[in-house]
């Protein structure tokens, strides 16, 4: 076994017994700085925004089954960490950042046509998500809390790789036989 793969193996288990331990409940407070805050307190609106894109097109019909399981699991993985950084601030006694009204809403994505609304979906939910990535590299980088930085190299791999996901969609839906008829 290289260094490298040694010291991989090491940190994914690191991060898994800190994810374990994460998973029982709010951590005591740890070192953290403003990064670590703003991150948390920006990122929350953030997945807002997220959810109640991906809550509109779970209403719609007509929705393929692979990009209506990605609607709900970008909902139901960002709503659980809205929670994770809201109990974070709130064990610090920083502000937690509940009651936020989405800037993105179902009346939004109901303007667009029926045809169109996965493709725009997927599309701003693209968007949204290497913005996403930007915020959350930057406490990778520069952020001292350990959970915060741990839960922002999660939200960076999960995202990415649904970045990756809905490129595949798109790029499926504009070959598709079907749509070019």
């Amino acid at each position: 076994m290289t260094a490298r793969s040694t010291a991989a193996a090491l940190g994914a288990a690191l991060t898994l017994t800190v994810s374990a331990c994460a998973a029982d409940g709010p951590t005591a407070p740890d070192d953290h700085n403003r990064v670590d805050v703003m991150f948390a307190q920006m990122m929350i609106p953030h997945h807002v925004d997220a959810i109640a894109m991906s809550q509109a097109l779970l209403q719609a019909d007509g929705v393929d089954a692979e990009v209506r399981d990605l609607a709900r699991s970008v909902a139901g993985s960002q709503s659980q960490e809205n929670t994770r950084m809201n109990d974070w601030l709130g064990a610090r006694e920083l502000e937690r950042v509940d009651d936020t009204v989405p800037e993105i809403t179902a009346q939004d994505l109901e303007a667009v046509p029926a045809d169109e609304l996965q493709e725009v979906f997927l599309r701003q939910m693209t968007v949204h998500h290497e913005h996403g990535v930007q915020m959350a590299d930057r406490v990778v980088t520069d952020g001292s809390s350990t959970e915060m930085v741990e839960l922002a190299a999660g939200m960076v791999a999960a995202q990415t790789a649904e970045i990756e996901q809905m490129a595949d969609l798109l790029a499926a839906a504009s070959s598709d036989p079907e749509e070019s008829s």
